[in-house]
């Protein structure tokens, strides 16, 4: 230290010989011994103590006071601040506290504090942090490094014992300035100067590990960024029959028939039983089962006997030579594209056409998440802002009168899904952002990019862990999840809503779907204004994997099974337009593959068939009134007019001129190039018809005119006859007989 100098009074006293990884005693603090966690004097209200809660988180590191710490944390703590995660008091003071308190000296200060007590033991607090850094006792001396930096704060508490305690701690940081590099001795981050954008970047980049680079540069370097997060691996059995109502099946546990003979069900079901349960780390969204490659390091070292085994984490996956494909995309703020009111009108028209069906967000949430969006706050801000971009990029294609940035909407959601440092950190928010791009790709593209999506969007499910009820417990049960709307059920919705769109489109396009080794989701709630239960029970009906519907009698034949799963579509009742051209378009789905084998379909079956198409004729219409263009209106008229042509039976024919007028009228109503198209194309199809009919009947009437007329027979000759055989008239000739069974003797000898 400089003799110029004079003594840092706030200094601490560090031996040499002291160990840095233990905590440092406060007794040397002169002037600023802390306050006890408890004060004197009159009780504090709930603001009051919630608001002093996160004075001592923070009073504890400037103090190296670790019972203020611990006073102000539960012991399932997480907190994610300046770009690192930390799940559960220890790691916090391992990690954060121990490292900071004992290599630099800090000053925080909090302003701009706002508290909501939501119930008797939940509340949440926002606030404003500057931090000061500076080498451990070296604040003086002028030429030292110092680093400083503000952020917003998000948290939330907990009253445990009757004392506020925080239980999530989350930061958007805003600006840096100074030697963080100089002043921590840690890479990362370690620039002059920085701006949002740049750490928002480096927040997107935050994973296993990742790359900065200096303000207004492309990412250039590669730093190894540690993990922080010790997966968590309750080893109980995933299965959620338990929750079940009694007698209903699990999912898990689809019966052969499902298949029609196939064994891929049964494989599922064996893989289900002998699988053990895989490793699910909850605040990370990050599921591995227990024999994958990044797993088995976390097994062994707690069959080994670790009590803190060790992370999930992909070790030696390569050789690390270069930067695991860090992106350079700096995601603008969706601002640029859409004001916050517009997007409020798009999202409107999303929620009061698509939500009923898919309910995937809680609008009351959404709203309020896209309010912190556009004020800078909240947490996972990029992947929410490909959901919002989805939302809008949706209702604007709904809307009668579309965003006039509609397409960079799409393709702002879709560089965001694509950004591998997107990726890094899986959440919740990336699943739904892939549905909404999912949608929109069925509304505007062509089946083989709906499918390859949809794969997507149920790989994503399954990295997440949404398949397993136990994971979506977790998942619901971290804090904070109810307040982005993870709740239990919404999770579910979540999954079912994604396994049935991607089973129907998959089944739809005769494409793999992708299989779980087990599904032990548990079922979808009935709820008011929704209808996306009855959305997944038709597509339960489709023969797909992990599918838990169940036939009610065993099929001899893919045929006979194919004619129970139309009995079963059948017998839904469904209450929303779109739900009812849906049943049709899976009506068409297993005609064709009955039509393709060959072997006959009974009446009753075509009249299913039938049915199910006039209905979706007057659903469609219903649906283009109101000006709501759903992706499969248009498809489902066009089908059924390629499925009564291919009944080519009396009783589908006199259907033809009906659905006809219903093709007719939408593509009236949106005259497009492709409803054009197929317009044209039914109509060369019933042409095709025609003419076939036109040729056979060519043909009968050549065979008609082919035939030589009788000779007319003498009296004499007639009378012989007489003696030889009976008088016969057109009455005596028994044509119901005959028409029915050819076989035997219309003339009753």
């Amino acid at each position: 230290m400089s003799a110029n100098v004079p003594p840092d009074p706030f200094r601490r006293n560090m031996e040499a010989t002291q160990d840095l990884n233990q905590p440092h005693s406060n007794t040397t603090v002169q002037n600023g011994t802390p306050l006890p966690a408890k004060l004197a004097g009159p009780p504090l209200s709930d603001r009051e103590a919630i608001a002093d809660a996160c004075y001592r988180a923070f009073l504890s590191i400037d103090q190296s006071d670790e019972k203020l710490l611990k006073s102000s944390v539960t012991p399932d703590v997480y907190t994610y601040i300046a770009f690192k995660a930390c799940h559960g008091y220890e790691e916090l003071r391992d990690n954060v506290w121990t490292k900071v308190h004992s290599l630099i000296d800090t000053v925080h200060y909090l302003t701009n504090m706002r508290v909501s007590v939501d119930s008797e033991t939940t509340s949440r607090a926002t606030f404003n942090a500057m931090a000061v850094h500076c080498v451990l006792g070296k604040g003086y001396e002028t030429d030292s490094p110092k680093f400083n930096s503000g952020a917003f704060y998000n948290c939330d508490a907990v009253k445990v014992d009757d004392v506020w305690k925080l239980k999530t701690m989350k930061s958007t940081h805003v600006w840096a300035t100074g030697d963080h590099n100089g002043v921590m001795g840690d890479p990362v981050l370690a620039t002059t100067s920085y701006t949002r954008r740049d750490l928002t970047a480096a927040a997107d980049l935050a994973g296993e590990n990742y790359a900065v680079g200096t303000i207004d540069d492309d990412i250039t370097s590669n730093t190894a960024y540690p993990p922080v997060k010790r997966a968590k691996d309750d080893g109980a059995s995933n299965t959620a029959s338990a929750s079940r109502s009694p007698g209903k099946p699990s999912p898990a546990e689809p019966s052969p028939s499902d298949t029609g003979g196939s064994s891929s069900s049964a494989r599922s079901v064996h893989a289900a039983a002998s699988a053990p349960a895989g490793i699910f780390d909850e605040h990370k969204s990050k599921y591995a089962g227990r024999s994958a490659v990044m797993a088995f390091p976390h097994v062994l070292s707690g069959v080994l006997g670790c009590d803190s085994p060790s992370k999930l984490h992909s070790l030696a996956y390569n050789f690390g030579t270069r930067s695991s494909a860090a992106s350079d995309a700096r995601h603008v703020p969706l601002g640029t594209l859409i004001s916050e009111e517009d997007l409020k009108v798009y999202s409107d028209v999303h929620f009061s056409t698509l939500a009923p069906i898919f309910d995937c967000l809680d609008p009351e949430i959404f709203a309020q998440r896209c309010r912190d969006y556009y004020l800078g706050f909240g947490t996972d801000i990029t992947a929410f802002g490909a959901v919002a971009a989805g939302v809008a990029a949706l209702g604007s294609f709904l809307s009668p009168i579309g965003h006039p940035r509609e397409a960079e909407l799409v393709q702002y959601a879709k560089a965001i899904l694509d950004d591998t440092a997107s990726m890094r950190v899986l959440g919740i928010d990336h699943i739904i952002a892939w549905a909404m791009h999912v949608s929109y790709l069925r509304a505007t593209s062509l089946p083989e990019n709906v499918w390859i999506a949809s794969c997507t969007m149920m790989h994503l499910c399954e990295a997440v862990g949404l398949h397993e009820e136990e994971n979506i417990k977790k998942t619901a049960a971290v804090a904070g999840a109810a307040l982005l709307g993870h709740d239990a059920d919404r999770l579910r919705r979540i999954f079912w809503v994604s396994w049935a769109a991607h089973n129907f489109l998959a089944y739809e396009y005769d494409r793999s779907a992708v299989a779980f080794r087990a599904v032990t989701c548990n079922s979808v709630l009935l709820v008011s204004g929704s209808v996306a239960d009855q959305f997944v029970q038709i597509a339960q009906i489709i023969p797909a994997p992990n599918s838990p519907f169940h036939l009610k009698c065993e099929t001899s034949s893919l045929r006979e099974e194919l004619f129970e799963r139309l009995r079963a579509l059948d017998r839904l009742r469904l209450t929303h337009p779109f739900l009812v051209v849906t049943r049709a378009d899976l009506a068409f789905c297993f005609y064709r593959r009955i039509y393709q084998l060959k072997q006959g379909i009974s009446d009753d079956i075509l009249q299913l068939v039938i049915d199910a198409g006039k209905a979706a004729i007057e659903a469609a219409q219903q649906l283009v009134n109101q000006g709501r263009l759903f992706w499969n209106v248009i498809g489902s008229a066009f089908q059924y007019i390629c499925v009564l042509l291919a009944m080519d039976t009396p009783i589908a024919s006199t259907h033809i001129a009906a659905a006809f007028q219903g093709l007719e009228n939408l593509t009236m109503a949106v005259d497009t190039e492709l409803t054009r198209e197929a317009l044209s194309m039914a109509r060369r199809l019933l042409r095709l018809n025609a003419d076939k009919k036109r040729k056979e009947l060519s043909e009968l009437e050549a065979v008609e005119d082919s035939l030589q007329p009788l000779e007319v027979q003498s009296d004499a000759e007639a009378a012989m006859v007489g003696n030889t055989a009976p008088h016969i008239t057109w009455d005596m000739l028994a044509w119901e007989q005959f028409l029915a069974e050819p076989y035997r003797s219309m003339f009753g000898f």
